[in-house]
């Protein structure tokens, strides 16, 4: 039986204590009225973190705090594939990794990195970091790159039948994985003991003589406080080679690393992997679904970055190369306004956006994510240093602004359609049209200049209304705008 309590004075999100749980009220109730869609996501998500703490934390408990992650990482990663299951996977993936990137990369490059396993604290309540809790689920979820679906769960079923009710270790968890696939994981461990990013330089030729596709590979991990020198890891690299039709190459044989499965296996400092016998020029997807939590340099040209936002069968890397356009073109338009100058923007990267807007075959809440433009912490991450907030923030007026105003009328038709009143409903399906909704009309807005539109909006989730009458504003003021033409 899973028994929970909701208190309202509780300062952390849950805690799952074995036969009553316990809950910060804000991650059990909700009203329509209050209650945004990240409201309704959060709870979900927290809700089963908990419960499945009843298998990884409470019947399968840790020997001692240094194998926390084993109790949190891994039950974060159940937590995020079942909110994947739930809701939109690719939108989740994204979700994910963009939290990893804002809070456990910095603390891998700051004065506090820590292995995933720390090796010594201060105070137990130090061991609560991003990097146990975020990079742990990321380390769980490479084993089942590594070794398939199929065997991650037998590796996961014998886990469970064999250390029901004890006390275990990060050993005795990744031997389950060992003893299921009859492989050696030994360098992969390397994961839970290292502190820090590794990154990944990466170079691409291609032979029309030879019908050869080399990528060069270089994997390296910055110094950190007490581990100056840094063992290589077994990074496994998701990847695709896309032909011209948008359709995935095949090859004849590969030579200079393992690749199976659609998976790079990284375990040397450089490696030089040559496909041989493929017949034109490919665009590489790489990192496909972040399967690894790396940096990764690899100098592709806006027409491949444009290609694989059109065509990437992988929707994570999708995303990722519209975000790297978009983040590209933000920077360029920051430094633009700094200098006194109106930012200007490529008209095929206007066009991509539009495309993306209109294209039904791509999920709304897929669409909202592709169209929201990087916030202004995420570009003052990317220029580094000597950061203008004021320039930025033009900067990304300025494209929204380009967006609505090359775009209005499919956009304005998109958001008509998404703004009909229905009956409120926190499903994922209905949370992505609304999210769709408001960032078309944020766009809208920005491109016409009139603050009826600007401020008008579905009964959106992300602010506190659930009666439906901005729907109705909305869909009025769009009437109105487009009456007015």
């Amino acid at each position: 039986m899973f028994n929970i309590v909701a208190v309202s004075d509780f300062n952390m999100g849950a805690m799952e204590n074995k036969g009553l749980n316990v809950f910060n009220d804000k991650y059990v109730l909700a009203l329509p009225e209050t209650a945004t869609d990240a409201d309704y996501a959060a709870i979900e998500a927290i809700i089963a973190h908990e419960y499945f703490h009843n298998w990884t934390g409470n019947r399968i408990t840790c020997r001692d705090w240094f194998q926390l992650c084993l109790k949190e990482g891994l039950t974060v990663f159940r937590d995020h594939e079942f909110s994947a299951d739930q809701r939109s996977r690719p939108v989740k993936r994204v979700a994910e990794v963009r939290a990893l990137k804002a809070h456990q990369f910095p603390e891998d490059q700051g004065p506090l990195a820590h292995p995933v396993r720390p090796r010594k604290f201060r105070e137990i309540n130090n061991f609560y970091t991003s990097t146990v809790y975020e990079k742990g689920s990321e380390v769980v979820r490479m084993i089942r790159t590594l070794l398939g679906a199929h065997v991650f769960r037998a590796g996961m079923d014998l886990y469970f039948a064999r250390h029901d009710g004890q006390a275990v270790t990060i050993e005795d968890f990744v031997a389950c994985f060992e003893e299921a696939s009859g492989r050696d994981l030994t360098q992969f461990a390397l994961w839970y003991h290292q502190a820090g990013t590794p990154n990944l330089n990466v170079e691409a030729t291609w032979s029309a003589r030879d019908k050869t596709f080399r990528l060069d590979i270089e994997q390296s991990t910055p110094p950190t406080p007490g581990e100056t020198r840094k063992k290589a890891m077994h990074i496994p690299l998701a990847f695709g080679l896309l032909g011209a039709n948008g359709k995935e190459l095949a090859w004849e044989s590969v030579e200079g690393a393992t690749v199976s499965g659609g998976v790079i296996h990284l375990k040397k400092r450089k490696h030089a992997v040559v496909f041989r016998g493929v017949q034109s020029r490919p665009v590489a997807s790489l990192n496909r679904s972040f399967s690894a939590p790396v940096t990764l340099h690899f100098a592709q040209g806006d027409a491949d970055r444009t290609f694989l936002a059109r065509h990437d069968t992988d929707a994570f890397s999708r995303w990722q190369a519209i975000n790297d356009l978009v983040t590209a073109a933000l920077i360029k338009a920051t430094k633009a306004a700094r200098g006194g100058k109106a930012p200007l923007f490529d008209a095929a990267l206007i066009a991509l956006l539009g495309q993306i807007a209109a294209d039904d075959s791509l999920e709304p809440a897929f669409r909202a994510l592709a169209l929201q433009l990087p916030g202004e912490t995420e570009i003052a991450r990317e220029i580094g240093d000597n950061v203008d907030p004021d320039s930025i923030h033009a900067a990304r007026e300025a494209l929204s602004r380009a967006i609505g105003a090359n775009h209005r009328a499919s956009l304005r038709m998109i958001a008509e359609t998404l703004s009909t009143p229905v009956a409120f409903s926190p499903d994922a399906a209905s949370a992505g049209k609304r999210a769709l909704a408001n960032v078309l009309i944020d766009h809208l807005g920005a491109g016409s200049g009139e603050p009826g539109i600007r401020g008008a909006t579905l009964p959106r989730r992300d602010q506190h209304d659930g009666s439906g009458r901005r729907a109705r504003h909305a869909s009025a003021a769009l009437r109105r705008n487009r009456d007015g033409e």
